[in-house]
C-alpha cells in the first residue's frame, strides 16, 4: 500500500479508537446496559457493511471490539456469573469481527490505493488536457 493509503487508513483506524477514549463505565450502572451498548455498535456496522459503506462499517467494528475488549471488563460485573451468557456471546462476536477488520483493512487499503491512482490519472488528464 502507498504511504497515503497506509496513512488515511491509519487516520480511520484513530478515529474509530478515539471516540472510545472518552467513554467511562459507571460500575453502579447495570452491565446489561453495557452489553447493549455493543449489541447496538455491532448491528450498527452490520447495516453499514450490509449498505457497501466499508469505511463506517470498519470504524463500528473497530470500535465494538475496542469497547467489548477493553471497555466493558472495567465493569465489576462483566465476569458475574449473571453477565456469563452475554459475554460468551459477544466474546464470539469480538473474536468474529477481529477477523472481518482483518479483511475490512486489505479492502480499504486497496480502495484508497486505487481512489489514489484515480485521481492522479485524472489530474494528469486535465493537466495534459490544459497544456496547447
Amino acid at each position: 500500500a502507498t504511504e497515503r493509503a497506509k496513512s488515511r487508513f491509519k487516520a480511520l483506524n484513530d478515529t474509530a479508537v478515539a471516540m472510545l477514549s472518552e467513554v467511562h463505565i459507571d460500575k453502579d450502572a447495570p452491565v446489561k446496559r453495557y452489553f447493549a451498548s455493543a449489541g447496538a455498535m455491532l448491528r450498527q456496522a452490520r447495516q453499514y457493511l450490509q449498505q457497501n459503506d466499508i469505511e463506517n462499517g470498519f470504524v463500528m467494528l473497530n470500535r465494538f471490539c475496542t469497547y467489548f475488549i477493553t471497555k466493558l471488563p472495567e465493569h465489576p460485573n462483566f465476569s458475574s456469573k449473571d453477565a456469563s451468557a452475554e459475554r460468551k456471546k459477544y466474546k464470539a462476536e469480538a473474536s468474529s469481527a477481529m477477523d472481518e477488520c482483518t479483511k475490512l483493512k486489505s479492502l480499504l487499503l486497496r480502495q484508497f490505493e486505487e481512489e489514489e491512482e484515480q485521481q492522479q490519472a485524472a489530474a494528469a488528464q486535465a493537466e495534459a488536457g490544459g497544456a496547447p
